[in-house]
This record gives C-alpha cells, sequence and structure tokens, in this order.
C-alpha cells in the first residue's frame, strides 16, 4: 500500500514539475517554427468548454462543465496547455505529497497539461502539437492534430482522441486573452 501511495504521488507532482520546467523556454528542436503561418493561432487562449462525445453518442465534459485552463501558442513556435476541473475535490492535507490514493486519482483525473512546438497546415485547417512533455507520459514524442476555426477572437479546435478503448471526438471552444477579459484574481 506504501509503494502504491508513494507511486501516484509520483505519477501526479513530479511529472507536472518536470512540465513546467521542460517547457520554460525555447525548445532545442525549432522544427516548428517555419510551420506556424498566420493562422492567427499566435497568442493566449482561454477555455471556455471542452466536450467529448463516444462512437455511440454518449457525451462527457473530461474536465467538468466549467473548465479552466490555458493554451498558448507563441511567435516561436511554441505551445503549452494547461486543463483542470475546478471543481476538484481538495486534499484533507496541505501537504501536495500526503494525499490518500483516491485524492491523488481525483486531482490526477481533473488535470492535464502538456508542450512542446507547433506547425500549422492552413490549406487543411488543422494545427499539429508535437509534444515534448505532458502529464501522459504516452503523448511525449507523438504529435496531436487538432483541426482549428478561428472567428474574431474565438477559437474552435477539434480532435479525435483514444479514450477508454474507443476513439472519441473533443471538441473545444475558447477565447482569446485579450487585456481587459484577463483573469488574473479568478481562479
Amino acid at each position: 500500500m506504501i509503494f502504491f501511495k508513494n507511486r501516484l504521488r509520483v505519477l501526479i507532482v513530479f511529472p507536472l514539475l518536470a512540465i513546467l520546467a521542460s517547457c520554460n523556454g525555447r525548445l532545442e528542436d525549432s522544427s516548428g517554427i517555419s510551420g506556424i503561418g498566420d493562422s492567427g493561432l499566435i497568442g493566449t487562449w482561454r477555455f471556455v468548454s471542452m466536450k467529448a462525445r463516444s462512437p455511440r453518442g454518449e457525451a462527457i465534459y473530461p474536465y467538468g462543465e466549467h473548465i479552466y485552463g490555458r493554451l498558448i501558442y507563441t511567435t516561436e513556435g511554441l505551445t503549452s496547455v494547461l486543463l483542470m476541473n475546478p471543481d476538484r475535490p481538495k486534499f484533507a492535507s496541505d501537504d501536495p505529497l500526503a494525499g490518500t490514493p483516491e485524492e491523488i486519482e481525483a486531482a490526477y483525473r481533473g488535470f492535464d497539461a502538456y508542450c512542446g512546438s507547433f506547425t500549422v497546415d492552413e490549406n487543411r485547417a488543422t494545427v499539429t502539437h508535437h509534444i515534448r512533455a505532458s502529464k501522459f507520459p504516452n503523448w511525449i514524442g507523438t504529435d496531436q492534430v487538432r483541426s482549428f476555426e478561428i472567428q474574431d477572437n474565438r477559437l474552435k479546435l477539434k480532435a479525435d482522441i483514444e479514450t477508454r478503448g474507443e476513439v472519441w471526438k473533443f471538441e473545444a471552444d475558447l477565447e482569446r486573452v485579450l487585456p481587459e477579459t484577463s483573469d488574473r484574481n479568478r481562479v
């Protein structure tokens, strides 16, 4: 049981620290820079909603109906994504390494983060995230393709992602973060 608790702690805390550290600054491989294009993606985006549908039509909100998250695209060709269910239960302890297995699992399931570089295919209206670091280790070194549509300061992303042993259709709505819409004081 102690091994299981320590393993879950390592699964949550240390990978997140590694993600933040490895995505700070420029990547050694700048191959994404040539494929940025003039798509309008550059900037910071706030997640408004995210919904996923199974092949049978089942719908879920993977980070709750009140998702909190950011998607950042830089002029250097880097991207960073953070997603969170703000309604995740808090740990009984204020020590991030002292969570119960249940608390750690809920925290893990209600949070996601990854970063890397990106390229844009304007003809296909797709953006490909070249994942360098991720909470989900299986995504490291992979390319995650999203179709996108921008209208005014709104961004719609769509992706087919394997979930629960099937390919689900994910759709996210985001809005551009402008200085007057910044939520520095909100969670």
